[in-house]
């Protein structure tokens, strides 16, 4: 197609394009057009193919003329592209659409581009690889949550304790001490561990017996904290029951994992368990200072466009998964606050994809399979039936996983990692010392 196009860098990663399609190829897409209906349009008092063209024009031209610049419009800017040699990350926004009959047609297009950057030199960057070592009290605290939630729950004659878990009706009660009809709810449990109902229940509730009541002022969720709402309630305690352990011993130890045969076994199984979940934050925590180390030695702008539409994305997720609908100024808040990371965010996914371009980082088809297969196998499922089951979408999030993997290898390899062993305890921030937070 023949174009006129005038390009102009507005900054590192934008350019405008002025594009002038020539009137009579204009014209003569029109005129090809009404051509096109003319052999085929059927009007009353007329045969297929015989109606006068004047009549054609005056039922169809408007139409056909708008339909063909609108086509023009998409084929000239992707011609004005390719003469221009741009290549858009985004697309492009088009503007001061300028066409009368007879005319040339212009407009303008703004097309976002790849910023230009090498990558660092990595030789010079040093990190630590923290390694978490698990202690005896470590094990203990894991050892205790299993028998924990092994536990059974058995009838208490004594009365509630902070330690019981309780099962009871909750009446509504207005001002007066009448119970509001319809306003109660049965057979609710709860696990006075965990629960928080207010100090009035907490100190109501205590030594409580299984068929006894009381009265006592709940908080309402949604309060503000200067106007702390609540509603007074009557609480009818139906059963006690204090949770008993099981034994510490290797049947228990072969209840958890039937695969071992000793508590002692079962401790083993769990510090390596304990050390590797740690391990996998830690390297997490590794990863993410080689990242921030690379990015501070380059400097290159992002493409507005991709920050707006990461915090679409981050904006839509949040509106889905929020406990009520959020107003304008809500939303604008929310990008506001995440326009930092969404920035750092896309920085780091534009040199990925140069690093894994350079270095030709790839997930060959064989080694895609093999790491479905093994997803297959964690999951249970027949290999065949796991691999129907994958979406396209599901299919390029497991590829994106595995050269998500090679690249941090390849920068592991590529800088200086010191490792340092500390426990468990320290890693975590629950000792004096070097706090970490993945």
């Amino acid at each position: 197609m023949e174009l006129q196009v005038e390009k102009e860098q507005t900054s590192p990663v934008e350019y405008v394009l002025k594009v002038t399609v020539p009137a009579d190829t204009v014209a003569e897409r029109v005129e090809s057009a009404i051509d096109t209906i003319a052999r085929k349009a059927q009007i009353p008092g007329f045969r297929v193919g015989k109606v006068p063209r004047s009549v054609v024009v005056s039922k169809y031209g408007s139409a056909v003329t708008t339909e063909t610049v609108q086509e023009l419009l998409q084929e000239a800017y992707r011609a004005a592209l390719e003469q221009s040699a741009l290549f858009p990350v985004t697309p492009g926004q088009m503007s001061d659409i300028q066409f009368d009959k007879g005319s040339p047609l212009s407009f303008k297009a703004k097309v976002e581009v790849l910023p230009e950057f090498d990558l660092p030199e990595m030789s010079d960057i040093s990190v630590e690889r923290l390694e978490p070592e698990a202690g005896d009290e470590d094990v203990m605290n894991a050892l205790d949550n299993l028998r924990e939630a092994n536990g059974t729950l058995l009838p208490s004659e004594s009365g509630a304790t902070e330690e019981s878990t309780i099962t009871a009706d909750f009446q509504e009660l207005d001002a007066g001490g009448v119970p509001v009809i319809g306003r109660v709810q049965r057979d609710i449990e709860l696990d006075l561990r965990r629960i928080n109902l207010g100090e009035d229940f907490a100190s109501k509730v205590q030594g409580i017996q299984a068929g006894q009541a009381f009265v006592a002022e709940i908080p309402i969720q949604g309060g503000k904290a200067e106007q702390p709402k609540s509603t007074r309630m009557q609480i009818t305690v139906k059963t006690v029951k204090e949770r008993e352990l099981p034994p510490l011993d290797d049947d228990f130890a072969r209840t958890i994992n039937p695969q071992v045969e000793s508590l002692a076994a079962l401790r083993s199984d769990l510090k390596k368990f304990i050390e590797a979940r740690a391990a996998h934050r830690a390297r997490d925590a590794m990863y993410k200072q080689i990242v921030e180390a690379l990015l501070r030695k380059v400097e290159f702008p992002v493409p507005p466009r991709l920050v707006e539409d990461y915090l679409d994305r981050a904006t839509h997720d949040a509106v889905h998964h929020a406990e009520h609908k959020p107003g304008e100024q809500e939303i604008t808040e929310f990008r506001e606050k995440h326009r930092g990371s969404a920035v750092w965010n896309m920085r780091w996914y534009l040199m990925r994809n140069r690093l894994v371009q350079e270095e030709k980082l790839d997930v060959p088809k064989l080694e895609l399979d093999a790491e479905i297969e093994r997803l297959a196998q964690i999951e249970g499922y027949p290999v065949d039936e796991f691999k129907d089951n994958l979406s396209k979408e599901q299919r390029e999030h497991v590829r994106e996983d595995i050269l998500e993997r090679k690249v941090f290898q390849y920068l592991e390899e590529q800088v200086t990692v010191v490792p340092r062993k500390l426990s468990l305890a320290e890693f975590e921030g629950r000792t004096p010392g070097r706090i970490i937070t993945p």
